[in-house]
C-alpha cells in the first residue's frame, strides 16, 4: 500500500518539475528564485555570432566569470585568444597574439554580455513568451532600455534545475549571437581583484574614444 501511494506522488513531483504546460512567467519567477542568492557565476561558454552585413559567422569558445551586478570577465581560447575584462567601468579587450589591449567606456561597448550585465539585467528583465524545447524553455524577455541596441533577447532555461544554460540575441542591425552555457557553477565566491585588468608588459594600449 506505502508503495502505491508514493510512486505516483514521486512522478507527479517530476512531472511537475518538467512541465512543458509551465507558464513563461512561472518559469521566470523559478528562475528569479534560483539566482536569488547569487552572487557570483561561472561558465564555460561557446557563442556563435553572426555578421548580418558580412553574411558570415564565428564560433568562440572559452570561460565566463560574473560578479554582480556589473563585473565580467571572458577568457576566450579559440579561435584565438582573448582576455575581455569589465571591471564596472571600463572594458579591457586583450588580444594576445597582436599584443594589443584595447581600453573603452562601457557606453561604447559592443559586447553583448557587458550591456546585458549577465543575471543582473536578464533577471530584472520583462517577460514577452515563452516555449519548451528539447530539455529546455525559451524565454523572450523585454528589456525597455536596451531597445535600442537589442531587437531580441531570449534566454534558455534548464527544465530539470532552472539554470540559465544559453542566452540568443539578435540586435538592431540583423546581427546575431547564440550562447551555450555548460560546466555552471553558482557563487564561486570572486574576490573583487579577480576582476581587475593588469596591462601586461610589451603590448599595444589602444584607447577607444
Amino acid at each position: 500500500m506505502l508503495r502505491r501511494i508514493v510512486f505516483p506522488a514521486v512522478v507527479m513531483l517530476i512531472l511537475a518539475v518538467a512541465s512543458p504546460s509551465q507558464e513563461p512567467e512561472e518559469v521566470m519567477t523559478q528562475v528569479r528564485i534560483k539566482y536569488k542568492e547569487v552572487t557570483d557565476f561561472r561558465a564555460d561558454f561557446t557563442q556563435i555570432y553572426c555578421d548580418a552585413a558580412a553574411g558570415t559567422c564565428t564560433k568562440f569558445e572559452g570561460r565566463m566569470d560574473v560578479k554582480r551586478p556589473n563585473l565580467l570577465k571572458l577568457e576566450v581560447k579559440k579561435p584565438e585568444a582573448q582576455n575581455i575584462v569589465c571591471d564596472g567601468q571600463t572594458l579591457w579587450v586583450h588580444l594576445v597574439k597582436d599584443k594589443q589591449v584595447v581600453k573603452m567606456d562601457l557606453d561604447r561597448s559592443n559586447n553583448y554580455l557587458v550591456w546585458l550585465s549577465p543575471l543582473t539585467r536578464l533577471l530584472s528583465a520583462k517577460v514577452k513568451n515563452g516555449c519548451p524545447t528539447n530539455g529546455e524553455y525559451q524565454i523572450w524577455l523585454d528589456i525597455p532600455e536596451l531597445a535600442d541596441i537589442f531587437k531580441e533577447v531570449k534566454i534558455l532555461v534548464s527544465r530539470q534545475n532552472y539554470l540559465l544554460v544559453g542566452l540568443d540575441i539578435t540586435d538592431v542591425n540583423g546581427n546575431t549571437a547564440e550562447y551555450h552555457f555548460s560546466g555552471i557553477k553558482l557563487n564561486p565566491k570572486f574576490k573583487a581583484d579577480h576582476f581587475t585588468f593588469i596591462l601586461p608588459k610589451g603590448v599595444n594600449l589602444i584607447t577607444s574614444e
